[in-house]
């Protein structure tokens, strides 16, 4: 059916674009004819459930599953020939409004479609159940006039399903799934417009797509979809219809007839769902598309294999012919769901924690001060570089010192611990640098520090020879 209704689909385009030029000059008027269109877009889920059989009459919004049905058009004989006139202004008028009802017939008919390069049930060569709504909304293109429009589409309708039959043999235009080209066109063309006239009983039908084949989008052999909506059934067209449908129209009181009236907002609002539905249908690069199986569907597909990624982003770079890639979990969605299984683990442990780390925080003071008396340790400074030991007892030393005399060798012994003290002012001053903001307790630090430095001084080598001097001067001033 891709095949049949491609050129009637470029006339119609053609048509819109006109009806929209004089749509277009249409003075916005009721508010409720701006929720119309948003009304009418629907998803295709929406297009197989308790809606009603598409039909020439109905076709936005019809159930493309639900069994189809036919009554003829009986002329209204209460209708009178002096509202002709009126009603054919009315016709005139409402032009603009047919014509913006068809683009959302056909933009429906493309939804429930679905992409003309996929394998699936609605894309199926010959007359599938998605083909009906194409069919009247072509007719309402090519003729903005409903009474008459809607007559015609539905008889060629019947006529489609009656001609076109679909067939196991040959369920699409490419590659393998063609296998037998005369097995379709040998059903064809046998069942003319007289024939449907006088009664024509349609034989039982299958869909030779199953969903199973277009979950993966190629044929499988052997499987088969479900009956035709059509299946089995028995119609008998009037000719009469299409005529009788206007002069009722023409006939009727105009009260009944108000031109429906459009907006800008609508029009703006329909070209959007049409461009759209265009997109849906034609656009190549999706899951499953036949451009991108490669031989023997074509012979293109390297040409497009480099820029699978940005064409089609949600397809499997392996294997882009085949079924859409499975979603991945966004990243902080993994990070909230192991948050939460964390929180849900952790909290009972944690109690238990924080009892134990509060003991041992309290028993830690006595045990570090144990420990550092028995190391020796007296103290630590408050940027805890280094530790003082507690400075061991000096041994004492005999005096040789004569009251009363000059004693050079103690002028030597404080020489070298002014040296000594020096160095260690020093030192205290390069370490004192980095803790000038001490407590008041860092000064006694500082004194025992300078009284450890004069007891080390008094033991250095040079204090041990400035004691040695004095003593051998205190021998000699005894002799």
């Amino acid at each position: 059916m891709p095949a049949a209704v491609r050129s009637y689909l470029t006339a119609g385009v053609a048509l819109m674009g006109a009806g929209v030029i004089t749509a277009a000059q249409i003075v916005p008027s009721l508010d409720e004819a701006e929720t119309r269109v948003l009304e009418a877009a629907v998803s295709l889920a929406a297009a197989v459930g308790a809606a009603q059989p598409c039909s020439g009459y109905l076709t936005d919004g019809c159930d493309i599953l639900a069994t189809p049905s036919y009554s003829p058009v009986a002329l209204d004989q209460s209708g009178s020939m002096a509202n002709i006139p009126a009603n054919l202004l009315n016709a005139v008028i409402s032009i603009p409004r047919a014509f913006v009802d068809a683009v959302n017939d056909l933009s429906y008919s493309l939804e429930v479609t679905g992409n003309w390069w996929v394998y699936t049930p609605t894309n199926v060569l010959g007359f599938d159940p998605a083909d009906p709504p194409k069919i009247t909304a072509l007719a309402n293109l090519a003729i903005p006039f409903k009474p008459l429009s809607n007559a015609v589409g539905d008889h060629f309708a019947w006529w489609a399903r009656a001609n076109l039959p679909m067939n196991a043999g040959c369920t699409g235009s490419v590659g393998p799934a063609c296998a037998d080209p005369d097995a379709i066109l040998s059903t064809m063309f046998l069942a003319p417009s007289w024939v449907l006239n006088a009664g024509y009983q349609f034989p039982e039908s299958y869909n030779p797509v199953s969903d199973a084949e277009a979950e993966i989008g190629e044929e499988i052999p052997g499987s088969e979809g479900q009956e035709t909506p059509w299946s089995g059934a028995y119609v008998k067209l009037d000719p009469a219809d299409p005529v009788n449908s206007v002069l009722n129209y023409l006939m009727a009181d105009p009260a009944t007839n108000t031109p429906g009236t459009i907006t800008l907002t609508e029009i703006s609002a329909t070209l959007d769902r049409f461009g759209k539905a265009l997109d849906l249908a034609f656009n190549p690069f999706v899951p499953r598309s036949f451009l991108l199986k490669g031989w023997p569907y074509t012979a293109l597909t390297p040409l497009f294999l480099p820029f699978v990624p940005t064409l089609c982003p949600t397809c499997d770079p392996e294997n882009p012919g085949g079924p859409a890639r499975p979603p991945q979990q966004p990243a902080e969605a993994t990070i909230l769901a192991s948050t939460t299984e964390v929180e849900s683990v952790v909290p009972s442990t944690v109690v238990d924690t924080t009892a134990a780390v509060a003991d041992v925080a309290l028993s830690a003071p006595a045990a570090t001060a144990a420990a550092r008396k028995a190391d020796g340790v007296v103290n630590v400074d408050k940027t805890g570089d280094r530790m003082i030991p507690e400075p061991a007892a000096a041994e004492p030393v005999e005096s040789s010192v004569v009251p009363g005399q000059d004693n050079p060798g103690e002028d030597l012994a404080d020489e070298g611990l002014a040296d000594e003290g020096l160095a260690d002012e020093g030192l205290a001053a390069e370490s004192g640098a980095g803790s000038a903001a001490e407590e008041p307790g860092s000064e006694r630090v500082t004194k025992q520090r300078r009284g450890l430095n004069r007891d080390s001084a008094a033991d250095s080598p040079r204090g041990s020879s400035a004691r040695a001097a004095a003593t051998e001067s205190g021998e000699q001033a005894g002799e």
